[in-house]
């Protein structure tokens, strides 16, 4: 396959891996000039229909989405009995191999990769696109440290068919959903308790199940509770730990409601905040969270009770009741008063803690601003970082609470803080057309900024002949590129024929044949041509002029001038004993003969010609011109 060309523009490179449905390579399209991946479904399958339309129904799903954390669709086909899908290329890793590298990623890297995946989520769900095969392998990471969604292979709209067929598991057993096992009616929160499994393995470096069959593992995702994180691995915040085990709830309805509810928890966790979300959860809601058989012996002892965060089992005591004494009274008098004293001190206290003014830090080194808040007895907390074109690198892009606003002394004050521009390499767009550049550049998220066209001896019309900035120079991300666009050759001037006195048809054909068009035709009055006659013509006749250029002409309507005659007089010269003698007109009627007859050498011949003045009379002997005369 490497080195085969599909539809006359794909360009095999490489093989970058292998699925149970395809075989996925790198390729060049060589239209566009860019890397590419192609996905193309195994020879063993093509003639099974199944296959055939599940591998076509991966491109229609992917293709509706367009997100910056979803691998994009950019074609699909067939060529002599190869399927394929063309795709964007990644250069990065898979999840999986990152996490193999690492064996744990830590936690803020594993929140923010979760975030990425569940915004993907949300727009595919939004579109009723459920993926059903979340899984590390399928989540690929950029060189710049991007989430990318792939392998939509078993996805179906959520307004078509969504149940799993008897006997067949459409995903990976380790992150699959107990109601994709069971092969019951997938939803948005089957994706959901595949994005906790996937977080589970950042975090701790396992799958949440193992087992030696995948029969095994689908038995244990429906039966038997899960192994709290912070058991495995003690370092994992708690409130990360809610959120998995919220995500891989056995039941559906008791998971988060959507990938946005679930983002959101992600951001809050990163930023640590306390989540509202877990201590709302109804009583009967925390009950029903993780119902399933007890943990078969020799599993999980000493865990059972967290297995389920938000189902502490609440033991009354019931001692035996016995009458109070009086000391009893007095210490619970005395431990009220204490209780009043306390609250009323500590509530002095708390209104008693003075207000101070926020100070702007906007714009300012983050080392600065941090070192600023503390001298205004705020604390200054770097919250998140962006790439951003106008503010420098380590500048404080904005800030939480804002600037003026009064605020009680120690309160923690939110920092955006600058990456400083996202560079990229510029293209080489020279040679290219301005649709291919548009293309080009905007897979680089550069665009295309002003066009200037000029004439160029040896670049194609409509073909860039420079760019500015110039290629292979780095410029921030979103950067305009000036562009020289070719109006190609110079053309050269032609000399304007000369029209009047033709006919309408005449001129136009004549007109057509010069490379010339025709402008504005019209009409006027003459007394000197006759009607049909070009009586005028811009521009006028010998004048150099451009090829293409219009042609206006003034067309007489008549009536033209008056008939004149002349005499012409010829004496036939010395010769032969008979000469021909041809007498012809050219005046606005065009060229005719007037007079043709055949004399002896010495005779005298005088003729009464008709005309129409300006004319030219001509005589001719033996078809020699003898005489000449403009009337």
């Amino acid at each position: 396959m490497i080195g085969k060309v599909l539809a006359g523009r794909y360009e095999i490179q490489g093989k970058l891996g292998a699925g149970g449905m395809a075989i996925v390579y790198r390729a060049r399209c060589t239209w566009l000039d860019r890397t590419v991946t192609v996905k193309i479904l195994r020879d063993e399958l093509v003639n099974d229909e199944e296959f055939v339309r599940r591998f076509r129904h991966e491109a229609q799903a992917v293709a509706q989405l367009s997100h910056p954390n979803i691998v994009s669709v950019y074609d699909v086909g067939q060529d002599n009995g190869i399927y394929y899908i063309v795709m964007e290329y990644v250069d990065g890793q898979n999840l999986k191999e990152l996490i193999r590298q690492k064996g744990k990623i830590a936690t803020l890297e594993a929140l923010d990769i979760s975030i990425q995946i569940c915004s993907a989520l949300e727009h595919a769900h939004e579109n009723n696109i459920i993926h059903r095969d979340i899984k590390p392998h399928n989540i690929l990471i950029t060189s710049r440290g991007k989430v990318k969604v792939t392998d939509f292979g078993i996805a179906r709209a959520i307004t078509g068919t969504t149940v799993t067929h008897p006997g067949k598991i459409l995903g990976s057993v380790h992150y699959l959903s107990p109601e994709q096992a069971r092969g019951e009616l997938v939803g948005i929160s089957s994706d959901l308790y595949s994005v906790g499994a996937v977080l589970y393995e950042m975090l701790t470096g396992r799958v949440p199940f193992e087992g030696e069959s995948p029969i095994s593992v689908a038995l244990k995702h429906l039966q038997d509770p899960i192994m709290p994180p912070r058991k495995v691995e003690p370092a994992i915040p708690e409130i990360v730990e809610q959120i998995v085990l919220c995500a891989l709830n056995k039941e559906p309805q008791q998971r988060f409601r959507s990938a946005r509810e679930m983002q959101e928890a992600l951001r809050a966790a990163s930023r640590g905040e306390k989540l509202e979300f877990f201590s709302e959860i109804p009583k009967e809601s925390k009950k029903a969270s993780n119902p399933g058989p007890s943990i078969p012996a020799g599993q999980g002892e000493g865990w059972e009770e967290e297995t389920r965060p938000y189902d502490r089992l609440e033991t009354k005591l019931e001692p035996k009741r016995r009458k109070p004494t009086p000391l009893f009274w007095v210490l619970v008098i005395m431990g009220a008063l204490g209780f009043f004293v306390g609250m009323v001190y500590l509530g002095i206290k708390l209104v008693a803690v003075p207000e101070v003014v926020v100070p702007n830090v906007q714009g300012k080194l983050v080392e600065d601003a941090l070192k600023e808040l503390q001298n205004h007895g705020v604390e200054g907390v770097v919250t998140s970082r962006q790439f951003n074109n106008e503010i420098p690198k380590e500048r404080v892009i904005s800030q939480k609470p804002l600037p003026e606003e009064k605020v009680k002394r120690g309160r923690r004050i939110e920092l955006t803080v600058s990456q400083g521009a996202q560079l990229d390499i510029v293209p080489n767009v020279k040679g290219r057309s301005v649709a291919e550049t548009e293309v080009l550049l905007g897979n680089r998220g550069f665009k295309v900024g002003l066009i200037d066209k000029a004439h160029h001896p040896q670049v194609a019309q409509g073909l860039v002949i420079t760019q500015t900035p110039a290629a292979d120079t780095q410029q921030p991300v979103g950067t305009a590129i000036n562009l020289d666009v070719s109006l190609g050759p110079e053309p050269q001037s032609i000399m304007m024929p000369n029209l009047v006195s033709s006919n309408l048809e005449d001129a136009k054909a004549q007109i057509t044949g010069s490379g010339l068009s025709l402008g504005n035709v019209t009409e006027e009055k003459s007394d000197q041509y006759y009607a049909g006659q070009i009586m005028r013509q811009e521009p006028v006749a010998q004048s150099p002029i451009l090829p293409g250029s219009k042609v206006n002409l003034v067309v007489s309507q008549g009536p033209g001038p008056a008939s004149l005659t002349a005499e012409v007089k010829v004496t036939v010269p010395k010769g032969e004993n008979q000469q021909e003698v041809v007498i012809t007109v050219e005046d606005l009627k065009g060229k005719r003969e007037a007079y043709r007859a055949m004399h002896k050498p010495g005779e005298k011949i005088k003729v009464m010609v008709r005309y129409y003045s300006p004319a030219r009379i001509q005589v001719l002997v033996n078809g020699v011109l003898f005489s000449e005369k403009d009337v």
